[in-house]
């Protein structure tokens, strides 16, 4: 492994750190829901990303988790452990965030189940790559 491959993929990590944070703060403050929805799913999918720069991947600009998890399961199968928390994550990319396509309704305990799949995946990468 290149350790510029190594570098790389902490500067994402750090990027869904800051999510993290961002989003544990607004948990504190009862939302808004449909923000922490978001961040979760962007923690989620700078981990992913993290993980194929981690192995030299290269991947297109896609916000969509299962696509992005395909090319991690390329990398080691048991990621697709991983389907459903992805599955659930990815609709709050676009949902959340423009007009007519908000998800109504988001309760606080959406909110921390967004939450707990995203630290869940962080956790299962981070516990492979051993970082």
């Amino acid at each position: 492994m290149k350790e510029n491959n190594k570098k790389l993929a902490g500067e994402w990590f750090k990027k869904a750190e800051d999510d993290e944070k961002a989003v544990e703060n607004l948990l504190k403050e009862k939302g808004p829901f449909s923000v922490i929805c978001f961040l979760s799913q962007q923690m989620a999918e700078k981990y992913l990303k993290g993980r194929l720069v981690f192995n030299g991947r290269k991947f297109r600009k896609t916000h969509d988790l299962g696509v992005i998890l395909e090319l991690c399961k390329k990398i080691d199968k048991n990621f697709s452990k991983l389907e459903d928390d992805c599955d659930f994550l990815t609709r709050y990319y676009i949902a959340t965030r423009y007009p007519g396509e908000f998800l109504e309704g988001i309760s606080e305990k959406e909110a921390d189940k967004a939450f707990k799949k995203a630290k869940e995946l962080k956790e299962f990468i981070l516990n492979k790559l051993k970082f």
